[in-house]
């Protein structure tokens, strides 16, 4: 794998620090803009660079050499309330990072826009739009991801439309507007943003809900090229050998647990119980703290 060296604005927000870790983790050089003051709020590891998101003359000059860079920047908790700030905040930085861009010779910028056409957020999706036009007409090639939402610690509470999302994805006349319009986790955002960070795109390369969830099954196939469902990233057996728990991660990103049991002198190995398989959860911390618990045994 080549490493990148990346600039990425919006570096200590909700979806930048923990982008910015994994890139770190993954042998890349990463350095992340920040206001006056802020830079104790990167990732260890990560360097900084002070500026104004909203003023391309700010930070410009120390883009180079990043050959790859990420536009995370905008308004915390859209609304439609947040008109004005659509335009003032991410219409206003995109515009800035563009320039910064094309200025300062990097060969691949990465936009995260949002889902669309939909039913609601029209501003929102408005300011956006202009946001990849802006970005397709600076000829530097790009990744613009769409996401509609995505899941993880804080922004949960689109999980009661699960139900909802499932009938919609069940009758032909909606199902695609719900693939389009789908919940995408923290971690699949996250797969799907250093993926295209290691896979640049040539021209203009667009990733929908469909393709954002895509991005994390490819790690998941075997050396026959199959797809594994799940996979298991720590067992914890008691001690008498003859219960364990899994703690495992699903194609789509979320995790799970679920409790087992054998009998050692049958050698036939191990049976899940079919307790607690089904229950989704956005960390590997969350579901393991879950299944502490849940299991008696385990501690």
């Amino acid at each position: 794998m080549h490493a990148h060296h990346v600039f990425v604005t919006g570096a200590t927000g909700y979806l930048g620090r923990p982008l910015v870790t994994e890139l770190l983790a993954r042998g890349h050089t990463v350095r992340g803009l920040v206001r006056p003051g802020a830079a104790g709020r990167l990732p260890t590891g990560a360097g900084s660079v002070v500026g104004d998101a909203l003023s391309a003359s700010s930070f410009a000059a120390a883009v180079p050499p990043a050959d790859t860079m990420i536009h995370l920047v905008g308004t915390p908790r859209p609304n439609p309330a947040k008109a004005a700030q659509f335009r003032a905040v991410d219409l206003a930085s995109i515009e800035a990072t563009v320039s910064a861009a094309r200025t300062g010779g990097v060969r691949h910028l990465v936009y995260v826009s949002v889902a669309h056409p939909a039913p609601i957020m029209h501003a929102y999706i408005a300011v956006r739009q202009a946001g990849e036009a802006l970005v397709r007409a600076s000829g530097v090639p790009a990744t613009i991801l769409r996401p509609w939402y995505v899941l993880g610690p804080g922004h949960r509470w689109p999980c009661v439309l699960l139900p909802l999302y499932a009938v919609l994805g069940w009758l032909p006349q909606t199902r695609e507007g719900a693939q389009r319009l789908g919940l995408v986790t923290l971690k699949q955002m996250l797969e799907a943003l250093v993926h295209a960070v290691e896979h640049p795109a040539t021209g203009v390369r667009v990733l929908g809900v469909p393709e954002i969830r895509a991005a994390v099954q490819a790690r998941f196939v075997d050396v026959s090229g199959n797809t594994v469902a799940n996979k298991v990233l720590n067992s914890l057996e008691n001690q008498a050998g003859d219960h364990c728990v899994d703690i495992f991660v699903r194609a789509d990103g979320t995790f799970g647990f679920e409790e087992c049991r054998r009998d050692p002198e049958d050698g036939r190995g191990w049976f899940p119980l079919h307790r607690y398989a089904n229950q989704v959860f956005d960390t590997q911390d969350e579901a393991l703290a879950q299944a502490k618990s849940r299991v008696e045994w385990l501690v």
